[in-house]
Order: structure tokens, then sequence, then C-alpha cells
């Protein structure tokens, strides 16, 4: 067996160890940015590992070759939308509420100034 899958036999094994944890993994692709998979560690094999999302209940698998860092999480305590911004995570299906401008401000204050006869800017 070579030096590298040595290596990567003991990290294989190491993470084995830690299975159900939830993670944050960072991997090299190439000469582009890191990438983050994060999620909870269902299965290590001598090349590769799985990470299960939770909230979407969808699988990665992730190649060892590329694994630079993992970070463990208590149960529980995995940042949800990412650790540092880039983390990639399926997102919440829940849509997004937008804040609703009040008074006579923003577009909706000069709507209803504009339905009583008034300019945007009188009170």
């Amino acid at each position: 067996m070579s030096g590298s899958m040595e290596l990567f036999g003991g990290l294989a094994e190491y993470l084995a160890g830690h299975l159900g944890r939830e993670v944050i993994a960072e991997f090299r692709c190439g000469s582009e940015e890191p990438v983050r998979k994060a999620g909870t560690l269902t299965e290590v094999k001598p090349g590769y590992l799985v990470l299960r999302d939770d909230m979407s209940l969808r699988d990665t698998v992730c190649s060892l070759e590329h694994l630079c860092f993992v970070t463990f999480y208590l149960s529980g305590t995995l940042p949800r939308g990412g650790a540092s911004g880039s983390t990639q995570r399926a997102e919440s299906s829940a849509p997004a509420q937008a804040a609703q401008p009040t008074g006579r401000t923003g577009r909706t204050g000069a709507l209803h100034s504009v339905l009583n006869g008034r300019r945007a800017d009188q009170p």
C-alpha cells in the first residue's frame, strides 16, 4: 500500500469512529476556492465519505483525496446556513418574508399618498 493510501486509510479510520456526528468538511478541488459541505457523517470508506443533509434528506458523497479539514459539532449545534457563508447546504423551503414599508415612506406610503390626492412628501 502506498504512503498516501495509508494516510487516507488512517483518516478514514478516524472519521469512521465519528459516524453520526454533525460536521462541516472543507475540500479543495483544483485551483478554485475551497468547497464546504455540511451534514451528518453517515458512512466512511477508504476513498470517500458520505454526508447527509438532515434538512433535505440528501446524501453527498465526498472524496477523501480532496478533503482538507473537518470540523465536528455537538448534535444540534451545526450552524444552519453555513459557518462561513460559503457552506453548501440545502436552503429552507420556507419563503422569505419581505419587509413591508409603513407610514408615508417607501413605495407603500407613496401609493397611499397618491390615492389620497397628496404628494408623498406632503403630510
